[in-house]
């Protein structure tokens, strides 16, 4: 077969293997950073579009909603559904609402209140995978 492994070899061989698995347990952690920073940023961006909305202005509240929050919340629904498919299906139900409401002349406060709902599903998704997650701040 071959040597026995010792020595240096041996010690080489572990660190290598130790390195392996902490890779591969850091798979199994809750979202990375980088996709907290998305997910937290997407929260964000919901707040800001649903303030958007209630100013009644819808095309910056469109903008928002697309340009920062669009894909994260595929993300965290795909996260979600890991761990809670009627929480990710919830989110999933709740974006295509405010999409709807922004294909479809939905008045303001329509849109501002699927946004709020999606705002809802979105922070129930992150609570289920394990993140941290913050709410919009009440209005003045």
């Amino acid at each position: 077969m071959g040597e026995p492994v010792s020595g240096p070899r041996l010690v080489l061989t572990v660190a290598t293997v130790l390195v392996v698995a902490a890779g591969c347990a850091a798979d199994d952690a809750p979202t990375q950073p980088a996709a907290q920073t998305r997910y937290d940023a997407a929260l964000a961006a919901l707040c800001a579009a649903a303030a958007d909305a209630r100013d009644a202005d819808v095309e910056a509240a469109r903008r928002v909603f697309y340009d920062t929050a669009h894909q994260a919340l595929h993300e965290l629904a795909a996260d979600a559904q890991r761990v809670d498919r009627p929480v990710a299906a919830r989110l999933l139900e709740a974006k295509q609402a405010v999409e709807a409401g922004l294909d479809a002349p939905a008045t303001a406060d329509e849109l501002a209140a699927r946004l709020d709902e999606l705002g809802v599903a979105a922070h129930a998704a992150l609570t289920a995978t394990g993140n941290e997650a913050s709410r919009c701040q009440e209005r003045s």
